[in-house]
């Protein structure tokens, strides 16, 4: 397959995938929201690094406040190997603001590792297990704990499913509450 024609292939698969993301009342967005919301820029506003067709976001995806994390996005895009990536991420920003000491910084790591990332996982383990999704943390200037996977070309319903059922999960844990 040449170049032009998996990049069409790829903008097709993505704008399916986003329309009907769209139609079952998820939030969609070129724009990265976590970037967004560090530099407080409108999701609406298209992204310096704009690529048609080629990733979008889901902003305000259901997840429910277990941890004291800052912003939740899904990132979705075509990887090179003709696959849909799925990437779930929770930001923990504001957790670091204030805090200067390495010991400190090292102490927060740890209690984010021992109680807040086993919790999150925890509650996603059923949605992991059943997609094959895998859990990474990421420890920088800011904490990113990300849920992720590939999906082939023709499983766009199945990403759809995946949404549908994070929802149902969020929508029963805040019955529960």
């Amino acid at each position: 397959m040449n170049i032009d024609k998996n990049i069409e292939q790829n903008e097709k698969v993505i704008l399916s995938l986003k329309e009907k993301l769209e139609k079952e009342g998820f939030k969609t967005t070129w724009q990265n929201p976590f970037f967004a919301w560090v530099h407080n820029i409108p999701l609406d506003q298209k992204p310096l690094d704009y690529e048609y067709g080629k990733k979008f976001y889901i902003y305000d995806p259901p997840v429910p406040k277990l941890t004291p994390f800052d912003i939740a996005a899904i990132a979705l895009s075509c990887s090179i190997n003709d696959h849909i990536y799925f990437e779930f991420s929770i930001y923990y920003d504001k957790v670091l603001e204030d805090i200067i000491e390495a010991d400190d910084i090292n102490d927060l790591y740890d209690h984010h590792a021992t109680e807040w990332s086993p919790e999150t996982s925890e509650h996603f383990n059923g949605i992991a297990m059943e997609y094959s999704l895998q859990w990474d943390t990421e420890y920088d200037v800011f904490i990113e704990d990300s849920l992720y996977g590939d999906f082939p070309f023709d499983s766009v319903d199945q990403v759809v499913s995946l949404m549908k059922e994070m929802r149902e999960e969020f929508q029963g844990y805040e019955a529960r509450q």
